[in-house]
């Protein structure tokens, strides 16, 4: 049986796709809902049970408009503070926002780079979503949970609330995430190269290289093949 913090915040999440029905085109309407339940499913209750239904569906909205045009490969990265007026919700916290195809390492790498730059995060907010788009990056639709469309692909939307920041200071944060996520980039392309040769190594060394000590051979070959495992 659900909890009273998991009941609580699924009435709250119910208020917020009926913000969205209430503000956006009836086109949108059936898309929109889809983000916002997969946007906050795996979002702990206690993480958004002090907010409103208004700002949740202000802050999964923004995301969303973020994401509506994206090509693969390019990551798209925002800091702001949130304008009630322009935003429809606010925070005394600083908020990034990216969205890019996922990868592994994401959050920790993008993690340690706020903890490098003396930023403390509050919360993190990162569904994978499976979504379409068309060939200019247009979003088309977000895909159910379970369900496949061909040319469809996983999605990271990263939310972060991080201690305020204002001017200049939130340029640098958008400029050295992108150098991160072009090295998390960079090394998950060369990852299974990388394993492809390390395992052609290994099999290399169950003969001792001419020269080479057997008993040095062995050690260094199950090293790697330690690395290889993880």
């Amino acid at each position: 049986m659900s909890s009273d913090a998991e009941r609580r915040k699924k009435h709250l999440i119910r208020k917020a796709a009926s913000e969205g029905r209430k503000r956006l085109g009836k086109n949108v309407q059936s898309r929109f809902q889809r983000f916002l339940e997969a946007y906050y499913a795996n979002v702990p209750p206690q993480d958004i049970l002090d907010s409103t239904a208004t700002a949740l569906f202000g802050l999964a909205h923004g995301h969303w408009k973020q994401g509506q045009t994206r090509k693969r490969g390019r990551p798209d990265i925002r800091a702001f503070n949130p304008d009630p007026k322009k935003d429809g919700w606010q925070s005394s916290r600083t908020i990034i926002e990216i969205v890019t195809d996922d990868m592994p390492f994401l959050v920790d790498s993008v993690t340690a780079e706020l903890n490098r730059c003396h930023l403390t995060v509050h919360l993190v907010i990162h569904p994978v979503l499976m979504v379409a788009r068309d060939r200019s990056g247009k979003l088309l639709d977000v895909i159910d949970a379970g369900q496949s469309q061909k040319g469809a692909f996983n999605e990271s939307f990263m939310h972060l609330q991080v201690t305020h920041q204002s001017g200049a200071r939130l340029k640098e944060i958008v400029s050295n995430l992108k150098n991160v996520l072009g090295d998390v980039r960079a090394a998950v392309q060369d990852w299974s190269a990388m394993r492809d040769l390390m395992s052609s190594v290994i099999n290399e060394l169950e003969v001792a290289p001419k020269g080479a000590y057997a008993e040095e051979a062995a050690e260094i070959r199950e090293f790697l093949r330690w690395i290889h495992n993880n």
